[in-house]
């Protein structure tokens, strides 16, 4: 990890464990992690705009998505979604295509430009979650994985948003 100031004086590493003596609630610890996360990630992608990756990640798992299925698996407004397809596409990561069974919908694919950032974003994902994981044993992993998914769908239940 790297070892610059958070602001605050101390190294990041030290401030961050202060902050995990102090705050030990469940959310504050899965947002601290996936801060760590991503500021890990953002140094593999300098050349790339930060709100390209959700798309690309994606798209690499199946290429042909429509806008609309983008919008709905990222969590973004289609304005949103449209906008920034339309940014990777001028840098040479999507290519838009008419559908050729319905041509009121336009489907996204990955460039090989695209795929190739993708492939080497992914390289770094896997050591960074080999790392996070190693202090954790098989079970204990299994354990994480169905107690967050288990969060994420309650975020994501239409009755958890009524409430």
């Amino acid at each position: 990890m790297h070892t610059e100031s958070n602001g605050s004086g101390l190294p990041r590493e030290e401030a961050h464990a202060i902050d995990r003596r102090i705050h030990k609630t469940p959310m504050f610890l899965i947002n601290e992690i996936s801060k760590l996360f991503v500021n890990e990630l953002r140094f593999e992608e300098q050349d790339i705009s930060n709100s390209y990756r959700p798309l690309l990640f994606h798209l690499a798992r199946r290429d042909g998505r429509t806008q609309l299925e983008l919008s709905q698996l990222c969590h973004l407004k289609p304005p949103t979604v449209s906008v920034t397809l339309k940014k990777m596409e001028e840098d040479g990561y999507v290519t838009r295509q008419k559908d050729t069974n319905d041509l009121r919908q336009t489907r996204v694919y990955l460039t090989e430009k695209g795929r190739a950032h993708d492939e080497k974003i992914q390289k770094r994902i896997d050591l960074l979650e080999q790392r996070f994981t190693e202090v954790l044993t098989a079970q204990e992993q299994a354990e994480l994985t169905a107690l967050l998914t288990r969060l994420l769908d309650c975020v994501f239940d239409p009755q958890w948003e009524e409430e």
